[in-house]
Order: structure tokens, then sequence, then C-alpha cells
């Protein structure tokens, strides 16, 4: 992101440079407006950046080729002209795409990096040994900040995924991160280990518990269901899962180290 970030400061700061890129995006006639600056606490901006360049490829190369005096960094000039810079971009921004939709739960984000992991083992190795490795190193040295049991133990109670493909072993670490959270909210011991019992219902997912439906079988619709809505509607007496669920989803992902 380095090198993205030191191309978008150039056009920013530059005036000459940012009004080229602005006349050449009116001659290409490119909607979606200029380059994107990616921030580094807001993950999303960093789809937009990448995808930002892609999108002005065209309007790039031109002042690269017939403008180059606007660019008055040389480096930026080198990055430019480097064989392949597009197509890693292009690349880059299908790896970073499941990010452009990402909401602000722990859940969405631990997803999310599953996806983006889904597309970087898809990338043709053979064409971009050096992209895919580098994509590689940096998703596993991202995906050791989000491999959580806060992000985990959310990641369980969507009700879209149920914990779909976590490692084996990984339920019992979350079911004690559970309860942990819980006695941290000030509850019980006792409710602490009702609430580990409701866990393991949800997990098994059997549709028939001591004779009643399991109200945690329900199905969840995405762009239809809510989060809070398919919670609200789990009526278990006593609540405690219910409880912990809703609180975990209105946690944001900036404020895990407070938990």
């Amino acid at each position: 992101m380095f090198i993205c970030a030191f191309l978008v400061c150039l056009f920013k700061k530059s005036h000459k440079a940012a009004a080229m890129l602005k006349e050449k995006i009116k001659q290409h006639e490119i909607s979606g407006g200029g380059l994107k600056t990616y921030v580094e606490t807001r993950w999303t901006t960093v789809y937009k950046c990448v995808s930002s360049i892609v999108r002005l490829k065209n309007c790039l190369e031109d002042i690269r080729d017939n403008h180059s005096e606007v660019i008055t960094t040389p480096a930026i000039l080198t990055i430019l002209h480097s064989r392949g810079f597009f197509s890693n971009m292009q690349h880059l921004s299908e790896v970073l795409f499941p990010v452009k939709a990402a909401n602000s739960t722990l859940a969405d984000v631990y997803v999310n990096l599953i996806k983006i992991a889904a597309v970087i083992q898809n990338l043709p190795a053979d064409e971009y040994k050096g992209f895919c490795n580098h994509c590689i190193k940096k998703f596993n040295h991202k995906f050791e900040e989000f491999n959580d049991p806060a992000y985990q133990l959310a990641f369980l109670h969507h009700p879209a995924y149920k914990g779909a493909e976590l490692k084996f072993g990984a339920f019992l670490l979350i079911a004690n991160y559970a309860g942990e959270l819980w006695q941290k909210m000030g509850k019980s011991k006792k409710s602490c280990e009702k609430l580990l019992a409701q866990m393991c219902i949800y997990k098994e997912q059997i549709h028939i518990v001591n004779e009643k439906p399991n109200p945690y079988v329900a199905p969840y619709t995405i762009g239809s269901d809510t989060l809070l809505m398919w919670w609200n509607t789990c009526e278990v007496k006593p609540n405690y899962l219910q409880r912990l669920a809703i609180k975990l989803f209105s946690i944001t992902p900036s404020s895990v180290a407070s938990l």
C-alpha cells in the first residue's frame, strides 16, 4: 500500500499534476472522481484507493507518456513505467473487493478476511508468483491481528455462517472467551454455565431440543435480515446467548482491545 499512497500523494499535493489528472479524467470521460486516499485506520479505504488507480489507468498512462513534466518525483515515473504495475493493481483490487462491502461488526471483518484469503488462493500463481507471495505474506500478517477470540466469537454467532469452517478445537477456546466476557459484564458463574449450554445448542443446530423447537436454527437471509432482527426473534429464557450476541454485534473493531 506504500506505493499506492505514494502515487496518490503526488497527485493530491502537486497542483500541476492534480490539474492534469482532472483534465484527463474529463477527456477520457471517466466517472467516479479522482484518486482516493488510503487511511490506515479505515480498512475499507484500501479497496477504494487501489480501485481508483485501476479505474484511472488510461489517464495515468496518458500523463506518463505525454505529460511527464508534471510528475516531479522520478520514483513515481519509475512506478508508472514498471512492467506489471497496473496489472498488479487490478489483481490487488480483486483481492480487496470483499472489503468494499464490509460493515463495522467483528463478524464482518472476519468474514471478509476469509473471502480475501479465497481470492488470493485463486490468483494465477505462475504468472504473478511474486505478487501472490507478497499478498500471502501481507494477508498472514493482517490475519494474525484479527485471529482473535472476539472476532471468532462474533463469526460463530453470525446466523448466516454459524461458525462454518472454524478449525477443529476452536469452539472450546471461543467458549472460554465467551465465559470470560460474560463474567466481565458482571454476570454470575451460574448464569455463565447456562450461557455456555446455550452456545452448545446453537453450535449443534439440532432442530428439536428437549421436545421443543430450537430457535437457533432459523434461517438468515443476507440482504433482508439484520443481525439484531434475527437475534431478537430468538425467544429463549433466560436470554443469555441473545444478550451476548447483541452486545457482540454492537462492538466495532476499533473497540476490541477494550474488551
